[in-house]
Formats: structure tokens, C-alpha cells, sequence
């Protein structure tokens, strides 16, 4: 990032930030990441009875027998994702840039 101060010689100092660490670039990342909770189901543990999500596209249809996939769980999944990414969004940003 650099400023509009040019030095006494003429030059300016001028910081580069590579794309994949700019700020830009993961504020990005974390509006993606909330949209991409439609591809989670809900399962159930059968022996603690707990929910558990679970990760559904690209898996083959043996695999996801007892999973729940609907709108309302990728629903509620990013409304919790877009709730922790606003609430810590320059905490996150600082952690990975």
C-alpha cells in the first residue's frame, strides 16, 4: 500500500500486498464461505443424538443416506456463518493476512 508522499528524490515508497493476503481478496473469501453452507446436511448422531454437518456435494447417494438436506438447515447454517463473520471480520482478516 503506499501514500501520494513522494520523497525529496522524487521517488515514492510504495508497498506491495500480494492479492491472496490483501484484504480485498479475504473479504471475499469469507462472503464465499458463507454462501457455500448450501452444501452441508444435517445428521444425527445415533448415539449421543447430536447434530453433526456434514459436507454433501460430490458424494455419492450411498454416502449420504441419513443425512437431512433441505433449505432451512443451509438456511440457518449461513445466517450463523454471515453472524460470526460479521462479528469478527477484522479479527479474521488480521489472523490471515
Amino acid at each position: 500500500m503506499g501514500s501520494f508522499r513522494i520523497n525529496p528524490d522524487g521517488s515514492q515508497s510504495v508497498v506491495e500486498v500480494p492479492y491472496a493476503r490483501s484484504e480485498a481478496h479475504l473479504t471475499e473469501l469469507l462472503e464465499e464461505v458463507c454462501d457455500r453452507m448450501k452444501e452441508y446436511g444435517e445428521q444425527i448422531d445415533p448415539s449421543t443424538h447430536r447434530k453433526n454437518y456434514v459436507h454433501v456435494v460430490g458424494r455419492r447417494i450411498q454416502c449420504i443416506q441419513g443425512i437431512r438436506i433441505d433449505s432451512d438447515i443451509s438456511g440457518t447454517l449461513k445466517l450463523a456463518c454471515e453472524s460470526i463473520v460479521g462479528e469478527y471480520e477484522d479479527e479474521l482478516i488480521e489472523f490471515f493476512s
